[in-house]
């Protein structure tokens, strides 16, 4: 799981607020089929959003910390039943128009 400094959560929170929730949990839980869909969103998206519907308290930050462990992503921060995720992209994919 990849350690952010202060000042680089201070900024990710900053550029968070603007973002949607892009994936919630709900009844159902932590399952493998949410932790791989987050995981692909992380693929897609650096830094990601998710909702926590059903989560209580100290909870929720025990299950953003699963969430974090399992897709190998640093977590930004818990606010209310919000949980922040960032995760760097490992390889750039080449575009048509891109060159070498």
């Amino acid at each position: 799981m990849p350690t952010l400094t202060g000042k680089e959560k201070r900024k990710l929170r900053a550029k968070g607020q603007r973002l949607t929730a892009m994936c919630s949990l709900g009844k159902t839980g932590l399952t493998d089929a949410v932790i791989a869909q987050i995981d692909a969103l992380l693929a897609r998206h650096k830094l990601i959003k998710i909702r926590l519907a059903d989560e209580q308290g100290a909870a929720r930050t025990e299950a953003a910390t699963r969430i974090a462990d399992a897709t190998q992503s640093a977590l930004v921060g818990v606010v209310g039943k919000t949980v922040l995720l960032f995760r760097e992209k490992t390889e750039e994919k080449k575009g048509k128009g891109a060159r070498s």
